[in-house]
């Protein structure tokens, strides 16, 4: 039998282009709207809600990525009758524009050669520091983890939507560091993507491994070690809204500046902790 929670978001995916509601995505489990929304966000840990519009926003990016439909198009086609609606929400979760998201997109160096890469939400320097590992859920074959990269990102809020505060990129699964964070609470994430044969299409810069959201705590400036535990794609992952990834230019090695932070390659170096694996996304 079917996954409950996954049959809801593949209920999700499949009918995009409609107006979707709590009672639908219940129906599509087989539980009552009140049940459904409790074990959903056990499960995702978040909402049913917050779930279909990170969805949304996913399945636009890979339209404004590939298509010449104009962003009115891609609103109706993942459901919005407002452009204005739509434009607010992808801006808000992805940190630009989709005007600005398909341009980028279809030629990234124009994201270095507009200085994009410098930006950096305002706010006072620190000199607090991350000193991190990536711990796999499982073992995996070396093969398949021969070409990737790795990109570990820092955002203030527990949303993690828009332009993190800080960014580590890393050439493989390396150990990392976050430098000049101010004291205070902090949100991790890091998505792991094929460098050999993948390109700046998001449809083919789907993650080999994601890590969930790590809390973590800065205090007094003081350097701070940090796991965080990564896994193969579920359907039941929120979807990684983040640009970096489909944005970066992988005919270059990871060693320059972005986001405030400093790139650096690293050689493959990383934890197994032997858990169950996940399932893979469809």
């Amino acid at each position: 039998m079917k996954d409950p929670v996954a049959a809801s978001i593949e209920y999700m995916w499949q009918h995009l282009d409609e107006q979707i509601t709590l009672d639908n995505m219940a129906s599509a489990a087989l539980f009552s709207r009140f049940y459904f929304s409790r074990v959903f966000h056990g499960v995702t840990g978040t909402s049913p809600g917050r779930f279909l519009t990170a969805v949304r926003m996913a399945q636009s990016k890979i339209i404004l990525a590939t298509t010449d439909y104009s962003v009115s198009e891609v609103a109706a086609s993942v459901g919005y009758d407002s452009l204005g609606t739509f434009t607010t929400k992808f801006s808000k979760s992805v940190g630009i524009s989709p005007a600005v998201f398909r341009k980028y997109s279809r030629n990234p160096d124009c994201w270095e050669q507009d200085g994009f890469r410098q930006a950096r939400p305002s706010g006072p320097a620190g000199t607090g520091r991350l000193v991190g590992t990536l711990e796999l859920a499982q073992a995996l074959p070396p093969e398949s983890l021969a070409n990737c990269r790795t990109y570990v990102v820092a955002f203030k809020s527990a949303t993690t939507e828009g332009l993190p505060y800080a960014c580590e990129i890393i050439d493989g699964l390396a150990g990392w560091r976050m430098l000049d964070l101010p004291d205070g609470e902090w949100f991790i994430r890091a998505i792991t993507v094929a460098t050999g044969t993948a390109d700046h299409i998001p449809p083919r810069r789907a993650p080999l491994l994601v890590g969930g959201i790590t809390r973590v705590r800065i205090s007094g400036g003081a350097s701070v070690p940090v796991t965080v535990p990564m896994h193969e794609p579920a359907i039941t992952d929120l979807p990684i809204l983040i640009l970096i990834p489909e944005l970066d230019c992988f005919n270059k090695p990871a060693n320059r500046r972005s986001l405030g932070t400093g790139y650096r390659t690293g050689a493959a170096s990383f934890r197994s902790a032997g858990q169950r694996a996940y399932s893979p996304a469809i």
